[in-house]
Formats: structure tokens, sequence, C-alpha cells
């Protein structure tokens, strides 16, 4: 896939020390926009697709125009909120409204989350996300919906130890086709900053 245009343009502003709110209005094209045929739509889950059946792929040029809003809040240095939304208007060349080249799409995308840093070193965040999909041919894929809580600790400057917990709520979605998301699942490591 190859990303011809993503441009936005926008409003940030602050009208309080500390609270910050961002509007916003973009268009994105994308080239060759790979995807698995019509198996998306017909078999939204893949363990429900018959033994033998052949995955197609094919390439498609996608494009949307967007609008998108965020609004966060931070107190000093212990708790910050933040919240986002975007809403996509999604099309193609051929008919959009069967086209499973959009089936999992976004069609909206939010975020919350909340940021709390007990001692200086430490961050813990709780946060939920969640994505609706483009309807196609009358069917919807699921909508992801992630609740996860995650924490980083500066050992020293730049580098830091962190770990995260996803899908807390324990439901069955997908990123993309093929790829279903694990339960409850974790996520540890190191980052280094330069």
């Amino acid at each position: 896939t190859y990303e011809q245009v993503n441009a936005a343009i926008g409003l940030k502003a602050s009208p309080v020390s500390d609270l910050w709110f961002h509007l916003y209005a973009g268009y994105q094209s994308l080239k060759n926009d790979l995807v698995q045929g019509a198996l998306a739509t017909t078999y939204p889950d893949i363990s429900s697709v018959p033994t033998g059946t052949a995955v197609c792929l094919y390439a498609q040029d996608t494009k949307n125009f967007y609008l998108g809003a965020q609004v966060s809040y931070a107190y000093k240095d212990y708790i910050s909120f933040a919240a986002s939304g975007v809403y996509r208007s999604w099309d193609t060349d051929g008919d959009a409204k069967n086209d499973p080249a959009l089936a999992y799409k976004p069609a909206f995308d939010a975020d919350l989350h909340v940021d709390v840093r007990p001692l200086s070193p430490l961050t813990l965040r709780l946060g939920y996300r969640y994505i609706a999909r483009e309807e196609v041919s009358g069917k919807k894929v699921d909508a992801v919906s992630n609740l996860y809580l995650n924490g980083s600790y500066e050992v020293f400057d730049n580098i830091s130890v962190y770990a995260r917990l996803n899908n807390l709520l324990n439901a069955d979605y997908s990123y993309y086709w093929g790829y279903p998301t694990e339960g409850i699942n974790f996520v540890g490591g190191v980052s280094f900053r330069f």
C-alpha cells in the first residue's frame, strides 16, 4: 500500500491553562491498498472459512475524508486526561457500498485515557479504544473494543521499562482480517529515547 496523500488542516487552542482542544479535517488517499478479496465480508471470522477456500489478494485504491476532535487536560505532572475521536468517510473507485476493500476500514475511531504519575519516574495509563467499521454489502465486521492498562518506569534518563495489558474485557475482535485478537494479553519491554 502506498499512501499518496494524507493532509489535514485544523485548529488547536488552549482557552485555559493545561486544557487543549484540537479540531481538524483531512483527506487521505491510498494506492494499491491490499485486500483479502470477498472473504473479508463473507467470512468476517477467519475460523468460519471453509477448508480449502482460496484466499485471493488484490489491490484497490481507497480514499477517505475525515473529521477529528481531541480534548486533553493535565494537572501539573500528576494526572492527565485525553479523549479523541475521528470519523472517516471511505470511498473506492468501484461500488463503495459493496467493495470488500472497505470491510476493515475504520468508520469511527475513539480513544479515551487517563495517565497518573504517582512517582516521578512511574506513569500508569488506563485507556479504552473503540473502532467501528464500515458497512459493506449490508454487513459490518465486529468493532474493536479494547480496554487496556499500561505502565512505564524510567530506570535511567531516556531508558524505560514498560508493560501493557490489552483486551481486559476479553472481547472477540480483529484489527485485520485473519488475525483475531487474543483474549487478555500482556506485552512488556524496554524503550530507549534518543
